[in-house]
């Protein structure tokens, strides 16, 4: 269950948007991908919260 969980917040966004500007790209898929946010999040909501129903 948790595998899938962590599946599903480490895809990247569907609206993330398209820059110009190759390093504003990058960026914009940086943000978007951030293991370490989605990480604390699913920890926080899921494990320590007890929201696992």
């Amino acid at each position: 269950m948790l595998g899938k969980v962590m599946y599903y917040q480490n895809i990247t966004r569907q609206e993330k948007r398209t820059q110009t500007d190759i390093l504003d790209d990058i960026n914009e898929t940086k943000t978007a991908f951030d293991i370490n946010k989605k990480t604390s999040y699913i920890t926080n909501n899921y494990l320590v919260k007890d929201n696992d129903q």
